[in-house]
C-alpha cells in the first residue's frame, strides 16, 4: 500500500450488521457551530466521546451531526482521508452469505458511503436509527441516512478525516506528516489497544476482522496490526 501526500491509518474493521430499525427515530439534521481549531476547510473532524463529527467549513465555523462511533475496542484516533464515495452500497456479509442490495431497507450501510483509505472504515448511514449517540460499531462512523446524504455532497474525495478523543484534543493531526516511505502500522503506546495475544471478552477470535477468511480465523493478516505510529 502506498500512501502519498498522507498519514493514513489503516484499521480493517467491519460494520455491525443491523438489526433492524429503531423503536424511537432520532432526531435528524445538521447543526452550524463555532468550531476553529486549524483543520481545513472540507476536512472531517470526528469526536469520539461527543458521538459528533463536524465538517469544517471555515470562517471558525463548521456543521455538526450526530453519529455513532466504534465500540471500546474498535474507537480509533488519527488522520486518514476520503478515498471513494458510493451511493446505495452493497453490503458483502463477511461469513459468505447473500450480499445485501444498495438500497435495501436492511443494508447496514444504508444509502451513502465514505470509504477512508483503502481499508474497510467507513462513515455511512445506517437503518439503525437508535444506535445513533452511542459507541456500538465496529470501527465505523454511523450515521443517519438523511445526514450522510447530506454529508455526501458536501466532501470531497482526499477530504482529509481526522478521529480524536474528545474536544480538548482539538488541533491534533492538523498536518499530514509524510515519511515518503511505506509505513509500517504499529501499536502506539498510549491507546489503550490490548496486546495483541488478548482476546475480547465474549468474542469469537481477538479481533473482528481475525474471520473475514483471509484464513482460517485463527490469527491475524500476515503483514498487518491494529493500530498506528503516532510519530508521521
Amino acid at each position: 500500500m502506498l500512501a502519498i501526500g498522507f498519514a493514513v491509518v489503516t484499521l480493517v474493521v467491519l460494520p455491525a450488521a443491523a438489526t433492524g430499525t429503531s423503536k424511537g427515530p432520532r432526531e435528524s439534521g445538521s447543526v452550524e457551530v463555532p468550531f476553529d481549531h486549524g483543520y481545513p476547510n472540507g476536512a472531517i473532524v470526528i469526536v469520539n466521546n461527543e458521538r459528533r463529527l463536524y465538517l469544517v467549513l471555515g470562517g471558525g465555523k463548521a456543521r455538526r451531526y450526530k453519529v455513532a462511533v466504534g465500540e471500546q475496542f474498535e474507537i480509533w484516533t488519527g488522520r486518514t482521508f476520503v478515498s471513494a464515495k458510493k451511493e446505495d452500497p452493497w453490503w458483502h456479509p463477511v461469513d459468505g452469505s447473500d450480499p445485501v442490495p444498495g438500497g435495501d431497507p436492511s443494508n447496514p450501510l444504508g444509502r451513502r458511503a465514505l470509504y477512508l483509505d483503502w481499508s474497510l472504515l467507513r462513515i455511512h448511514g445506517t437503518p439503525s436509527r437508535h444506535s445513533i449517540g452511542r459507541a456500538v460499531s465496529n470501527g465505523c462512523i454511523r450515521m443517519l441516512d438523511e445526514d450522510v446524504r447530506d454529508l455526501y455532497e458536501r466532501v470531497h474525495l482526499g477530504a482529509p478525516v481526522i478521529a480524536i478523543h474528545s474536544i480538548a484534543e482539538a488541533g491534533k493531526y492538523v498536518e499530514a506528516k509524510f515519511t515518503g516511505k511505506i509505513q509500517d502500522y504499529v501499536k502506539s503506546e498510549d491507546d489503550d489497544w490490548p496486546s495483541g495475544s488478548q482476546r475480547r471478552a465474549g468474542r469469537g477470535g481477538p479481533w473482528p476482522w481475525d474471520n473475514e477468511g483471509w484464513s482460517s480465523g485463527g490469527g491475524r493478516r500476515a503483514g498487518r496490526a491494529r493500530g498506528y505510529s503516532d510519530d508521521w
